[in-house]
C-alpha cells in the first residue's frame, strides 16, 4: 500500500476544530482509495475517513463525533 500525505489540517468534525494529520492511499486510476485523518491532539486516533470507489466518488465516510482519551 502506498501512502501519501497531506499538510497537517484544522478539520472541522462535529467535536469541533481540532488538528489533525490528513493522509491518503495513493492508487491509480480505476483502484479503490482512502483518506483517513489523524488527530494530534487525540493520540493520532482517526477522527475522519473518506473511502473512494474505482471511479474516484465518495462510497463512505465516517466522522468521530467523540473521543474521551484517559492517562
Amino acid at each position: 500500500m502506498n501512502l501519501g500525505s497531506g499538510r497537517r489540517k484544522k478539520s472541522l468534525p462535529p467535536m469541533g476544530k481540532l488538528r489533525a494529520l490528513h493522509l491518503r492511499k495513493l492508487h491509480a486510476k480505476g483502484e479503490s482509495g482512502f483518506e483517513i485523518w489523524l488527530g494530534l491532539e487525540y493520540r493520532l486516533l482517526p477522527v475522519k475517513y473518506l473511502l473512494f470507489d474505482p471511479s474516484d466518488e465518495v462510497a463512505g465516510e465516517i466522522v468521530i463525533t467523540g473521543i474521551r482519551v484517559a492517562d
